[in-house]
């Protein structure tokens, strides 16, 4: 059970990402994804979609597993589970269907696998190493995963690595 519940609890991250994500994205009607330019628009919806998804999991984690954990190691194990359950429900939310059929669009399932387990996972780590509550910390977290999660991002939809 105790392997569930972080699962779970990324499949709810997500959702809630996603809700704001799509509301994100209306702002920027005219963001073209199927194209082979990235324009101001998309670095931008990259850029939000990056925060959205890092504040979600840093929330959740913060909430449902720092404050509650009995030991580093099962906490760093569920945070790593939570990104594992987060990238699951993205799949299966995407379905890929929403995506253009461009190979080089993205890595694969097992790079959004990969991106979210390991960016919840250090959000985990980071926690456990500053061991504070203070807004500062909280903001320094998601700056850092929001970059590290930008630059997939960005590498995914300019096509890199060839």
């Amino acid at each position: 059970m105790r392997f569930i519940k972080p699962i779970f609890l990324g499949s709810i991250a997500a959702g809630g990402a996603l809700v704001f994500e799509l509301l994100a994205q209306s702002f920027f009607p005219d963001a073209n994804f199927s194209t082979a330019a990235l324009s101001l628009n998309i670095i931008l919806i990259l850029i939000i979609a990056a925060v959205i998804e890092e504040f979600f999991k840093l929330l959740v984690i913060y909430k449902s597993l720092f404050l509650q954990k009995n030991n580093d190691r099962e906490f760093l194990y569920s945070a790593l589970l939570l990104g594992f359950g987060f990238a699951l429900t993205e799949i299966v939310i995407s379905n890929y269907s929403s995506l253009p059929q461009n190979p080089n669009l993205y890595f694969g399932l097992l790079g959004i696998i990969l991106v979210h387990t390991f960016l919840a996972g250090f959000i985990g780590y980071l926690l456990l190493k500053i061991r504070t509550g203070k807004i500062a910390v909280f903001t320094a977290i998601l700056l850092a995963a929001t970059a590290l999660h930008f630059a997939y991002n960005f590498a995914v939809f300019s096509g890199l690595p060839r």
